[in-house]
């Protein structure tokens, strides 16, 4: 074996020995999935979640959830329609399955 292929062979080798050892490292550290809510534990014992702190949590969730839930709203309530409707030659919300295509 020549050097560029010694060195070839050396880096995928480490590289192979790096990517394994990364995987057993996370799959030994992972925590089972609950099935339901009582399997899932509460915080820490000594862990002190102030007002605001928990006001902010809230708000994130709002922030973030809200456009979620709203867009699938629209999405259900829009499948729901027959057709596309146009009101003054634009369409404010198309039939589902066109709504990817350009008008």
């Amino acid at each position: 074996m020549s050097t560029p292929h010694k060195l070839t062979f050396i880096a995928a080798a480490l590289v192979g020995a790096l990517a394994f050892t990364t995987a057993q490292a996370q799959q030994s550290l992972q925590v089972p999935i609950p099935k339901s809510a009582a399997e899932v534990s509460g915080p820490v014992s000594g862990t002190l979640m102030t007002k605001e702190y928990v006001q902010m949590v809230g708000r994130m969730a709002y922030f973030w959830g809200y456009p979620l839930v709203a867009t699938s709203n629209r999405r259900a309530a829009f499948a729901k329609a027959p057709e596309r409707i146009l009101f003054g030659g634009t369409t404010p919300y198309q039939w589902p399955p066109l709504a990817t295509t350009i008008c």
